[in-house]
């Protein structure tokens, strides 16, 4: 910290430093520190506190209870400053000097499983004062970064921003938001929507654009809906076992564990082990920004040499389908109307239509319980292969079935286990949008309660080995962010011993052993 604030601060709007404690931020203006307080500030900058030499006395008293280890500081910033400043506060963490001190904590981002490298730091830790230092230099941070998009931006040069370049500057801090989002952010402020911008109000504009993640108040309901329908304790949190049911209902189909672990690892700031829904609209943003992407780019494939750039509705199916989604011709004839095939659309228009099949591509996964088309087809075969000539399978067909697949029910209590979840099977594919009719009974299983009970059943084996892993970390002594190190470490092993496996069955004999 002592590096960052030694060297000499940018100088803001009118002169003023903007790097300066207590100097102007996105969320305010404060006063500078001085006196003691600065002479304070400096020490602790230095990785001195002088209440840490304090013996006796009501200062001393709960002195711990005062101090975090550094090695939570970049946890603290990204939770006080948004996932928005984790660049910036990488950036300053890395500035972190080694100081002298009475051991080597595991560092900022180092066993914590943070953004930063490990460091030498102070044996006190620190403290609440401290803290707001840091947070202070991040927000002078941005604070200047926006002022410098916002004079760029200001081509009138009066000092006011014109609201349609807003939605611009968003989309360069990664959110790509319409007109009508920004009009909305504009009125949540109090802000008329066809008056130009003051810096402050530039900033409140970002603060709530941010806050929301980009998405507008119907889409936060939406997405707010979903998260508690998983979120069924009411917590506010999701487990691991939780975020796989919600991405499998999000997105249609079910990621690898991998994959999964993954998306938490890069969304899960506090490093905890679940999602908030903070943490999970931020994923959703991220998801969009992807999407979005190739959106652009399939548009941009399949507009080909026009020289108005636009994509024809004769080429609309080829570039739906290039982004692995099912082109449905009653929603491109909604869309097209009475226009002719070579008329085009644009692109906001192709995103509507991607979204919309999108949405009709999730709703016939769900049906399938999330088993792509060559999953169902296997299943199918099993199906028909212990059915025979019937339409449905009985209790005890259904047990041989699952043992034939390599499933263990040697034990009666393991087979009734299993029975006793076909009531829950036939109320996922009602839910998911099965007809009633076509879902059996106890007597006679259809293919698609069978279908929905093998997720059922892959559903427990994941929510099973993540609480053996939940134990046996805890009885190593590790934490949550610990262990998705080394699951990464471990995940990227098993793919390279896959790899080389499929390269040696591939070589035959005189392939290399895995």
């Amino acid at each position: 910290a002592a590096a960052a604030s030694a060297a000499p601060a940018a100088a803001g709007p009118g002169g003023r430093p903007a790097g300066a404690i207590g100097g102007a931020s996105a969320g305010g203006r404060g006063a500078p520190l001085g006196g003691a307080a600065a002479d304070r500030q400096q020490q602790q900058l230095r990785g001195s506190s002088p209440t840490s030499t304090s013996s006796g006395g009501a200062d001393d008293g709960g002195q711990a209870l005062r101090e975090l280890p550094y090695a939570k500081l970049d946890v603290l910033l990204v939770e006080i400053c948004g996932h928005y400043s984790r660049d910036d506060i990488v950036t300053l963490l890395e500035k972190l000097p080694s100081l002298p001190s009475q051991h080597k904590a595991g560092g900022v981002g180092g066993g914590g499983g943070g953004l930063g490298a490990q460091h030498v730091v102070p044996a006190q830790g620190i403290s609440l004062h401290e803290l707001c230092v840091w947070v202070r230099r991040i927000r002078d941070t941005r604070w200047e970064q926006l002022w410098d998009d916002y004079e760029l931006s200001d081509i009138d040069d009066d000092g006011r921003l014109p609201v349609q370049e807003v939605a611009g500057l968003l989309k360069g801090m990664g959110l790509t938001v319409s007109m009508a989002a920004v009009q909305e952010f504009l009125e949540e402020i109090g802000e008329s929507p066809s008056e130009p911008l003051e810096f402050d109000d530039y900033v409140r504009v970002v603060d709530v654009c941010q806050k929301h993640e980009g998405f507008q108040r119907h889409e936060r309901k939406e997405l707010e809906t979903t998260f508690h329908r998983f979120d069924q304790g009411g917590q506010g949190e999701l487990s691991m076992a939780m975020v796989f049911d919600l991405l499998r209902y999000i997105y249609g189909y079910t990621l690898r564990e991998d994959e999964a672990h993954q998306i938490m690892r890069d969304i899960d700031s506090n490093k905890n082990g679940t999602l908030s829904f903070d943490e999970f609209l931020f994923m959703m943003r991220q998801y969009k920004e992807t999407e979005l992407k190739r959106a652009r780019a399939a548009y941009t494939m399949y507009s080909g040499s026009r020289q108005d750039g636009g994509l024809s509705f004769a080429n609309l199916p080829g570039a739906v389908e290039s982004m692995k989604l099912a082109p449905r011709r009653d929603i491109i004839q909604r869309f097209q109307g009475d226009q002719p095939a070579s008329s085009t659309l644009s692109f906001d228009t192709f995103v509507e239509i991607v979204e919309s099949c999108r949405v009709d591509n999730v709703l016939e996964l769900r049906k399938q319980a999330s088993f792509n088309k060559e999953q169902c087809s296997l299943i199918g075969r099993r199906f028909r292969d212990h059915a025979g000539n019937a339409n449905v399978l009985t209790r005890g067909q259904v047990l041989w079935l699952l043992m034939s697949i390599g499933m263990t029910l040697g034990t009666a209590e393991e087979r009734e286990q299993v029975l006793s979840l076909l009531g829950e099977a036939r109320a996922s594919a009602v839910e998911a949008g099965v007809d009633e009719a076509e879902v059996g009974d106890d007597t006679g299983i259809t293919l698609w309660a069978l279908t929905h009970l093998l997720r059922l059943l892959l559903r427990r084996g994941q929510a099973k080995r993540q609480s053996e892993e939940d134990a046996a970390a805890a009885e190593a002594g590790f934490s949550s962010a610990e262990v998705s190190e080394f699951r990464e470490v471990f995940s990227k092993w098993v793919a390279l011993h896959r790899e080389e496996s499929v390269a040696t069955a591939a070589h035959g004999a005189g392939g290399k052993p895995p």
